[in-house]
């Protein structure tokens, strides 16, 4: 592809808006020009189309971004603002909500007495109290290292959603940017171009 059909393609894809709007205004006055028309009425009615069709060209851009965003269409979106009005009686559902609260703990066991007759067998059962202490104090630091383990993974995972959803509404914003501010901007002149042809008939 040469440089100067690069350049042709650049200057269409920026200026676009403004090149039709240059282009009806060239059809116009050639028709004027060429053929034997009722000027008031022909510009009257030119400056309603063009009217109309900005006007329309530029709440398609806005639903179109809305529905980008919010996933719904413009109209929805007015018909939700209607139902909030408060003169409408809306009737509210009765809920019942049970609450629950889960208390999880680790116990710890400790034998406080046994008959034991000899010193030796009462150091023997100290000594089994002693492992078995650290035995359920060893599972509960593991228990303990597990929960703190799947919290780190369940943070990260959320990290990455959140990431994620970020990328996408940056993607959303340039997209709604790149998309729609050329319609609208075509629409906009198309309403003013309308509104001097109505000025001018």
């Amino acid at each position: 592809m040469s440089v100067s059909i690069k350049l042709l393609n650049w200057i269409w894809g920026v200026f676009w808006p403004i090149l039709v709007i240059a282009m009806i205004l060239a059809i116009h006055v050639f028709v004027f020009n060429k053929f034997d028309v009722d000027a008031e009425n022909t510009n009257k009615l030119v400056s309603l189309i063009a009217q109309v069709i900005g006007g329309a060209l530029i709440l398609y851009s806005i639903d179109s971004n809305i529905e980008l965003y919010k996933g719904k269409k413009l109209g929805s979106v007015f018909l939700e603002n209607l139902r909030r009005c408060p003169l409408l009686k809306r009737s509210t559902p009765l809920q019942a909500k049970a609450k629950s609260r889960v208390i999880a703990t680790g116990n710890l066991s400790w034998k406080i007495h046994r008959d034991s007759k000899t010193v030796n067998e009462k150091l023997e059962y100290l000594q089994e109290q002693i492992d078995q202490l650290n035995k359920q104090l060893s599972a509960h630091a593991a228990e303990v290292d597990e929960k703190i383990k799947k919290a780190e993974s369940n943070i990260k995972v959320e990290i990455d959603r959140v990431k994620i959803k970020s990328e996408e509404l940056e993607a959303k914003v340039i997209q709604s940017v790149t998309n729609g501010i050329s319609v609208q901007i075509f629409g906009f002149l198309l309403v003013i171009y309308g509104g001097v042809c109505g000025y001018i008939a």
